[in-house]
């Protein structure tokens, strides 16, 4: 492919560099995180294993389309996660490889103590990006909930 005029560069350059936040793409998508999270939670309350994993999956795709469009970047289709994820890391200052072994975690054992732990972590990056979430003061209770670990 020839590009002459310079134009398929700038638009390589701009899509690869991201651009401006869609709030309200980062708005719904955590807000969809927060109810598989909140889903999970309950699931694994009552014993129900399957849902709790189901759930926390679910969050975790929804999760995933935030924090790119938190960077004004677009989420990569699922086969090209593990070879975009990284690009998260210096943005949202998280250590090389978390969000990588985070969500390996959420997809395979969501316990209730580390999905807290991980609620924690992304209501903080969220937070700092003025990202508030929809939800009913019932959320802060599963926040705080103590679990067993699973």
């Amino acid at each position: 492919l020839l590009d002459k005029s310079g134009e398929i560069e700038r638009l390589v350059s701009a899509t690869a560099s991201g651009g401006e936040p869609d709030y309200e793409v980062v708005s719904t998508e955590y807000n969809r995180y927060l109810t598989g999270f909140a889903h999970s939670l309950k699931s694994a309350s009552r014993g129900d294993d399957l849902g709790a994993r189901a759930h926390a999956a679910e969050s975790g795709l929804h999760l995933v389309r935030a924090l790119f469009a938190l960077e004004g970047k677009t989420a990569p289709y699922l086969d090209q996660l593990s070879t975009r994820l990284d690009e998260l890391d210096e943005a949202q200052s998280w250590r090389a490889g978390f969000l990588r072994g985070a969500l390996l975690r959420l997809f395979y054992a969501p316990d209730p103590p580390f999905q807290q732990m991980l609620d924690r972590r992304m209501s903080k990056l969220m937070d700092s990006r003025g990202i508030r979430h929809e939800w009913r003061p019932d959320l802060e209770v599963l926040r705080l909930a103590k679990y067993e670990e699973m």
